[in-house]
């Protein structure tokens, strides 16, 4: 007996098994949700074809008298979202088609998760990547190019050593800055440590190399210099003789003392005027060193008693007269237990 196919033009109505004899096939015309049907060997309705497109699942709202649900392996495309997406009915619920292996993702909506073995080398050319992603610093390669890098995060780097810093340069990575240790910077050249600052202290050439440390001013060029070969500190001077050597003229404070204390810690050159009997004292005294001052006394009236230690010429202290201006120069060299003392007085004030 021949067979006739069943033909519906309902929207959403789907024939039901027991209306479909083997190997007879059923037709839906409507634009709504069109298919085309046959019955298996278990007895269920299986939907050959086309695939479903629209915002909702098909057959939400089955037409009257047809099947309702939906069949295992069903496609649709789902056209709710900007980029549509391909889901597969799996006997319970439609789920989106992942890409599996490698292969080339265009574009996805889906919530899933893309591993790198879906995306084929130099598919990507831009990425809009979430501002919450992690990217590991190893899968950026060969470097991001002419691009400028900005961020308003951290750009955490591993400490590096003077060899191998860890902020470098192309062509030259034995050249850059490192971290030598907690709450330290460091910059090397050509793998050797030149400048560390650390929390306490600034320090060049820390390793004590053979490298020269030279401050060039407006118009000299060797305004400082230290001499890393010989030791020696020139100002003014790009071969210093000296431990320190001075071209030119230098100059220092004067200090008024505002007492009788003279504070050896205030400089070398100090001024005083007396109108009274004046005894005079010293204090913070340089320890381990040789150090010298000059006193420019203006004597108005009184006499002058000197600090503990002080020893003048065949022992006998200098004369002064009144209304007169005196220089005294005063040398130690064992922190202030003796001071060796001369003078030129009696200038007129």
């Amino acid at each position: 007996m021949a067979l006739q196919h069943l033909r519906s033009s309902t929207a959403n109505k789907r024939p039901t098994p027991g209306a479909m004899s083997d190997g007879q096939l059923a037709l839906n015309t409507n634009l709504v949700s069109p298919g085309l049907f046959f019955k298996d060997s278990n007895g269920d309705s299986v939907k050959i074809g086309p695939i479903h497109c629209g915002a909702t699942a098909p057959n939400v709202s089955p037409g009257a008298g047809g099947q309702a649900g939906n069949i295992l392996g069903e496609a649709w495309l789902d056209t709710s979202a900007a980029n549509p997406i391909l889901k597969v009915f799996n006997g319970s619920a439609f789920v989106a088609v992942q890409p599996v292996g490698t292969g080339t993702v265009v574009s996805t909506t889906d919530t899933g998760t893309v591993t790198s073995t879906m995306i084929l080398d130099g598919t990507i050319v831009n990425a809009d990547i979430n501002a919450a992603a992690a990217i590991a610093g190893t899968k950026i390669s060969p470097d991001f190019g002419s691009q400028t890098i900005a961020t308003t995060g951290i750009v955490s780097h591993a400490l590096g050593t003077q060899g191998a810093p860890t902020i470098t340069f192309t062509g030259d990575t034995n050249t850059g800055i490192f971290s030598s240790g907690a709450d330290q910077v460091a910059i090397s050249t050509n793998s050797v440590e030149r400048l560390k600052i650390g929390n306490s202290e600034v320090v060049f050439n820390d390793a004590g190399n053979d490298i020269d440390f030279r401050v060039e001013g407006d118009t000299n060029a060797n305004l400082l210099f230290l001499d890393a070969s010989t030791d020696r500190i020139g100002i003014n001077q790009s071969a210093p003789a000296t431990k320190l050597d001075l071209s030119g003229s230098y100059s220092q404070n004067i200090v008024a003392v505002a007492a009788l204390d003279i504070d050896c810690s205030a400089g070398n050159y100090f001024t005083k005027t007396i109108n009274a009997n004046s005894t005079c004292t010293v204090s913070n005294v340089p320890a381990s060193r040789a150090y010298a001052f000059t006193l420019e006394l203006t004597h108005t009236s009184g006499t002058v008693t000197w600090f503990s230690g002080v020893e003048w010429p065949s022992g006998t202290a200098p004369t002064l007269t009144t209304g007169k201006t005196h220089l005294f120069m005063f040398v130690t060299d064992d922190g202030g237990t003796r001071w060796r003392a001369s003078s030129l007085i009696n200038y007129t004030n």
